[in-house]
């Protein structure tokens, strides 16, 4: 009987000390706000030379002028790919980082980085760096991919360097959501600057789109950064909804 009682009382104890953690948790804000992932290792550093490059690490190869990326991780890539793609080709729950340290790719039958399966493609501009990505590839005028970076999931750009983009039709598309933290960009293109079937949300950032038919476009447009500058012939900003 008296060890019945013992182990009711450990038992009632060890559910008032889990409620109180939980309490105590909740109390926190921790459930509510998930822990932003850590960037994945890096798994290889590229260096374009004209049509080649030369590849340091495992998760990437090039033949035929692409680039092939085939799971998570971290690249960074640096150099110059005269006509060619970077193709990210992880599974459909992969995180693909790509720093872009100096990097030039252009690309004249489609996009010059093309992400048509990874859950999110996060670009970082490393500090102090010009990156430039260029297509002159126009299928047909409803043709999202034809655009010089395209990702059909999330795409998030970041860092304290410069992105030039230059495209036949579109610049940056991403068909779930494209977010841009900070960074400085410069976009001429003959249609859309900055696209997405979503949303997209622009924190920070100096944006310049000095040529375009629509600037930026989405499902909807959240903008917070205050140094964006758009000359377009049709609209400035086309949306759903726009908040600021």
């Amino acid at each position: 009987m008296c060890c019945m009682k013992n182990n009711t009382r450990i038992h009632l104890f060890a559910i008032l000390l889990g409620l109180a953690a939980l309490l105590s948790f909740c109390a926190g804000g921790k459930i509510a706000e998930a822990a932003a992932p850590e960037a994945p290792a890096v798994q290889a550093v590229i260096k374009f030379d004209g049509s080649t490059a030369d590849i340091s690490g495992s998760g990437a190869v090039f033949s035929d002028g692409t680039l092939t990326i085939g799971r998570a991780g971290t690249y960074v890539l640096s150099g110059t790919l005269e006509n060619g793609q970077v193709l990210v080709s992880a599974e459909r729950n992969d995180i693909v980082r790509l720093t872009l340290n100096g990097v030039s790719l252009n690309n004249e039958t489609g996009p010059a980085i093309y992400a048509p399966d990874a859950e999110t493609l996060v670009l970082i501009l490393e500090g102090g760096t010009r990156n430039s990505v260029s297509s002159s590839s126009r299928s047909s005028p409803s043709n999202v991919r034809d655009s010089a970076i395209f990702v059909q999931n999330n795409l998030h750009i970041s860092g304290d360097g410069s992105l030039v983009v230059n495209g036949s039709h579109n610049g940056i598309c991403a068909q779930s959501s494209l977010t841009i933290s900070s960074g400085t960009f410069y976009i001429e293109v003959d249609n859309n600057g900055i696209l997405s079937a979503g949303a997209v949300l622009i924190l920070g950032g100096n944006i310049n789109i000095p040529s375009s038919d629509e600037g930026i476009e989405g499902q909807t447009v959240t903008i917070g950064g205050e140094n964006i500058s758009i000359f377009s012939t049709v609209n400035r900003l086309r949306r759903s909804r726009i908040a600021t």
